[in-house]
């Protein structure tokens, strides 16, 4: 049995890793990274060295959580294995999508008694762009991180798609710094 590394973010995200050792072909996943274990092939994908496998390379006894390739995987290689509805981006900021900022604005913000009374989610609103290299320039200009900087200007840039302009400049100044305030205060 090749070595298995288990760990609470496994247990949490129904994933589990093993390191490949030139010899073993089988690899047992446990019940405390899958719970329950997965019931056919098409519920995880298997990744070496980040690499997604195809089915054809392996394949999968349901009723012991065996996993056997056809030729074993290399010495020192990852051997990733993660159900199917595992996003792997999940858990970065570098991977939070736009639309989840946009729903979260939305929530948050927008509703009678809120920062903004109203905007309606089923139109679409614009396009935002983001430009990082100003981004990254602009954190380092006004002393700020770039996580920081990067909330600023999509903050700001969600309050122009829902309206706002600087014509009244003091009124969108006054917004964005209440919504960062709360994000700021939340995120401590």
């Amino acid at each position: 049995m090749a070595n298995q590394t288990i760990t609470n973010e496994g247990y949490y995200r129904g994933s589990q890793t093993f390191l490949g050792n030139g010899s073993t072909t089988t690899f047992t996943l446990l019940t405390t990274n899958f719970d329950p274990l997965p019931k056919e092939e098409g519920e995880f994908n298997i990744y070496i060295n980040n690499v997604i496998q195809l089915a054809s390379t392996y394949s999968y006894n349901a009723s012991t959580g065996v996993v056997t390739f056809t030729s074993a995987p290399a010495l020192g290689v990852t051997i990733s294995v993660e159900l199917g509805a595992w996003d792997r981006e999940l858990g970065g900021y570098q991977f939070i999508k736009l639309n989840d900022v946009v729903n979260n604005f939305i929530i948050s913000y927008v509703g009678e008694e809120k920062i903004i009374t109203k905007a309606s989610r089923t139109e679409i609103l614009g396009d935002l762009f983001v430009n990082r290299n100003l981004i990254k320039n602009n954190a380092l200009m006004y002393k700020k991180t770039i996580i920081e900087e990067l909330q600023l200007v999509l903050i700001h840039g969600l309050l122009h798609l829902v309206g706002f302009s600087h014509e009244n400049e003091d009124r969108l100044k006054k917004i964005e710094n209440e919504i960062l305030d709360k994000v700021w205060k939340d995120a401590k």
